[in-house]
């Protein structure tokens, strides 16, 4: 066996395991966070539930201004002297990296504070939030310092201890927040939660210290001058993309916020919240920024091919699956009280499709060091998507709050549309990669076969959770049965998928 063959067998077999980690660390963790935010929508209401996730909005942004990119830029330079074995490089990158978060962290809360009161009674017009806010802060300090520390984790692909860290998390937030929702009164029910979310990141901070300890030589020594120049440039690259992204994530929450009622919020970001928590399942292209960084020439057209075929047989049936059940499904996990959100479901289904070939496509343009091209994409992306949040939910805010959410909801869609086609394209023509079109149409072509089972189930059956259930595992059958006897499924694919689970 040939030297590339062995490196390929190698990096194969770590893309693999790695890849087992990243999804089982996601399916746990996205239940865990679904099973979070069920819990607060059916004990706070849609009202206080909307409350909450108009702060949370807030608070995403800022944590995010905190980051300004410094994550994806530590995973890509320790990521690369990880590689080279250069642990003196490592640390004085890591400590650069840390310092920057800090001063960020404390800059970034101290101007929260001063706007809070006016960001509550002036411009959302919803006092209710004002004392949220305050709590906020508490999360996003310890929250914006804590997350780099897992940087070297990823950076060194021991994805096991992410796992980890990211169960310890979620089962802690939901224990502190379920403490805070029966323990407070409803007017500081919202500040008390965020005040577990604080504590339970500063509970996974010390245990991520703990799971460090084995690996003190590249966080503590002594350390050396960084190209500065470079980093910075990495940094202004993916600061804009960052800010850009968090924006385009929140900007439909925080345009409602000052358009419609926080129930019609609560129902909204139910529906998102469901969407997203789905599409993050098929998001274990997380893992290849470290991998993308290391491999060039057919090896890297390879495992591009490779992993958007995996994505295309999951994702396509997986967005029409869920628009054609998320209603019982609904009503199954967050009660009669939040039926109003189906109607987002239905535009925000394609969600599921979209963001994990966007996380794909954004790291081969980071492990390139072509932040360029993601910053000119997300930034038109976001103008498209103010544009039309705003045209939208005014034009159909006459029809009703329900209309109103609809329309932010097909903004949403149709921006990040235009932000995969915008990447793909560019990709294609710096990187020549090439979008499997035989799997994607196949795997239409059977999407439409459970589709149509799917939708006569629901017509002729009346559902209930065994029925919901059943019908689910159903359409899995008929979807991979028919991958199969069409050719797009094989053995191969099975012992890829037996290899994930086994490591």
């Amino acid at each position: 066996m040939s030297n590339e063959d062995m490196v390929v067998k190698r990096l194969t077999k770590q893309t693999t395991k790695n890849a087992g980690w990243n999804v089982l660390t996601r399916l746990f963790s996205k239940v865990a966070g679904l099973f979070f935010t069920i819990i607060l929508a059916r004990l706070l209401l849609p009202e206080l539930f909307g409350a909450y996730n108009l702060v949370m909005s807030l608070v995403v942004i800022c944590i995010m201004f905190t980051d300004l990119g410094i994550g994806n830029a530590a995973i890509r330079y320790v990521s690369e002297f990880i590689g080279k074995k250069d642990n003196q490089k490592i640390r004085s990158y890591f400590r650069y990296f840390l310092k920057i978060k800090i001063i960020l962290a404390f800059i970034v809360i101290f101007i929260l504070l001063l706007i809070s009161k006016f960001l509550a009674y002036n411009i959302f017009d919803k006092p209710i939030i004002f004392i949220p806010i305050l709590a906020s802060t508490v999360f996003i300090l310890v929250a914006s310092i804590s997350d780099l520390f897992k940087i070297t984790f990823i950076a060194k692909r021991d994805l096991s201890k992410i796992f980890i860290l990211e169960t310890f998390f979620g089962v802690s937030k939901v224990i502190f927040a379920i403490l805070a929702i029966y323990i407070l009164s409803e007017e500081y029910v919202i500040a008390g939660i965020f005040i577990a979310l604080a504590l339970a990141a500063f509970m996974t901070s010390l245990l991520n210290f703990f799971l460090l300890r084995k690996e003190k030589e590249l966080l503590i020594g002594p350390i050396e001058q960084i190209e500065k120049k470079r980093v910075w440039i990495y940094l202004k690259s993916m600061s804009l993309v960052s800010i850009s992204l968090i924006f385009f994530g929140s900007i439909d929450t925080l345009m409602l916020g000052k358009f419609v009622d926080l129930a019609f919020i609560g129902y909204y970001r139910v529906a998102l919240s469901f969407v997203l928590a789905s599409s993050s399942l098929f998001g274990f292209t997380y893992v290849l920024l470290p991998i993308f960084t290391q491999i060039d020439g057919k090896r890297f057209d390879r495992g591009f091919k490779k992993v958007a075929r995996y994505l295309a047989i999951f994702v396509i049936p997986a967005s029409v699956g869920i628009a054609i059940v998320g209603k019982y499904l609904i009503i199954l996990f967050y009660g009669k009280e939040y039926l109003l959100a189906t109607s987002s479901l239905y535009v925000l289904a394609p969600i599921i499709l979209i963001s994990p070939f966007v996380v794909l496509y954004s790291s081969i343009f980071q492990a390139r060091e072509k932040t360029d091209v993601l910053v000119k994409a997300v930034i038109i992306s976001l103008g498209i998507n103010i544009l039309l949040n705003y045209i939208l939910i005014k034009s159909l805010l006459g029809l009703g709050y329900g209309y109103a959410i609809v329309g932010a909801g097909i903004a949403t869609v149709i921006s990040r549309i235009f932000y995969l086609v915008f990447l793909s394209r560019k990709s294609n023509k710096l990187f020549k990669t090439k979008i499997p079109w035989r799997t994607i149409l196949k795997s239409i072509f059977v999407t439409i076969v459970m589709a149509g089972f799917l939708l006569w189930f629901n017509l002729f059956v009346e559902s209930n959770i065994y029925l919901v259930i059943l019908e689910v595992i159903f359409g899995i059958l008929i979807y991979f049965v028919g991958m199969i006897l069409i050719g797009e499924v094989d053995k191969e694919d099975f012992e890829v998928v037996s290899g994930l689970i086994k490591k």
